[in-house]
Order: C-alpha cells, then structure tokens, then sequence
C-alpha cells in the first residue's frame, strides 16, 4: 500500500514542488496545509502515515504541529523541513517527537529515501544538523561520558544512532529483541532521556559519541 502522506508548507511553490517530488506510485497525497492550524486538523481527520512540515508556518511553528499531532497519534510519522538548521533551538526536534529534520536544499532522491525510512521507524537526523548540536556544545564533551554505559549498551547506543532498529540490532549483536529492549531502557534511564530521539541528540551533544565514530 502506498505511504499516506500530508504536506504542509506556506508557500503555495514549495509544496506544488513537493507535490512533484512525491508524484509517485509509493505515495498517496491525501492533503495539503498552508498553515500549523489546517495541518492539524487534516492530521486528525485524515489519519496520514507521514506528514512533511515546514518548520516556519504562520499561527504556529512546524515542531509545536509536531507535537500536537503526536498527541493525535503518536504513530504519525513527521518530517521538518528548514531553510537551514542555525535558526533552530537545538532541543526543540527531539521534544516535539520529530521523526526527521531535513533542509530544504535536500535532493529530490535523498527526500523520497528519509520519507520511506522515517515510515519504516526509523529517523533522519541530518549530519549538517548533528554538526550544528557539536558546535553549540563545543567545551561540553565530557559532561556525558560519566553516564557509566556498559560496553554493550554503547555498542547498542552507537547503533541506534545509526537508526536501526531493535530487530536490526538483534540481529547484528546475535542477541535477543527483548535484551535490545533492555539495553535501550538502559540508555534511556542512564541519559536522562525520553525516547531513542532524544538519546542520539544527547549522545552528540554531549561528546558520548560523534558522527565520525559510528
């Protein structure tokens, strides 16, 4: 079955190019918002598998959308796209539940592959966006390597930075689903954090791991 899926941008240009992009027999467009408000309310009647939102959108910014759709219904898949990453708070992703955060310069291509993923669970945390988080915590490394991880937590932490799933793991570790799903509550409860989202963006920031090592 093809992926529902709503747009939302402001620009009438921009989402007649996206509908473009998505102009395909593995998506089915159900919707279009030209605002956050519209977006929800179409989020709710229509019950999409993946929204794609612009972040600056009048009445209310794309991630505070996010947050109320994920309120909705939090299988909703949701992307944000961004002009550029420097104009977002770097917390503001994960605490909206965003499934990917994308800018706007992205290939047509590299758009349709993130939007399949972020419909399979997985999520899409641009390098541009992950050197953004490094930056504005440079000085910070060290504040999250006293978290005291296990070795195979972190093997397992590395791996969920990669957006694989607890069935992916397993099968890469040659453990047990159930025994990912520890080591994942593990990592959630040592970092402090809410959800795997949330974990990688701490992990970065924090100096745990860096792009270049996983």
């Amino acid at each position: 079955m093809p992926i529902k899926l709503i747009i939302a941008d402001d620009q009438q240009i921009i989402r007649q190019g996206l509908l473009a992009v998505f102009d395909d027999e593995r998506f089915h467009i159900i919707g279009q918002a030209s605002n956050s408000r519209q977006l929800v309310e179409q989020a709710k009647a229509l019950k999409p598998d993946l929204v794609i939102a612009d972040y600056s959108m009048p009445v209310f910014n794309g991630l505070e959308a996010c947050s109320a759709i994920k309120e909705v219904d939090k299988n909703i898949k949701v992307m944000i796209m961004l002009d550029e990453f420097d104009i977002l708070d770097k917390g503001l992703i994960s605490d909206s539940g965003a499934d990917a955060c994308v800018t706007k310069d992205i290939l047509p291509d590299e758009l349709i592959s993130i939007a399949q993923l972020v419909y399979t669970g997985r999520y899409c945390i641009f390098p541009d966006f992950i050197r953004c988080i490094i930056k504005a915590n440079d000085g910070n490394d060290n504040i999250g390597k006293s978290i005291n991880l296990t070795q195979r937590e972190m093997e397992v932490y590395k791996l969920v930075a990669r957006s694989y799933t607890n069935q992916e793991i397993a099968k890469k570790l040659y453990i047990s689903e159930a025994t990912v799903k520890s080591h994942v509550s593990q990592i959630l409860k040592k970092t402090g954090q809410n959800n795997r989202v949330q974990a990688v963006l701490y992990g970065f920031s924090k100096g745990i791991f860096s792009p270049y090592s996983i």
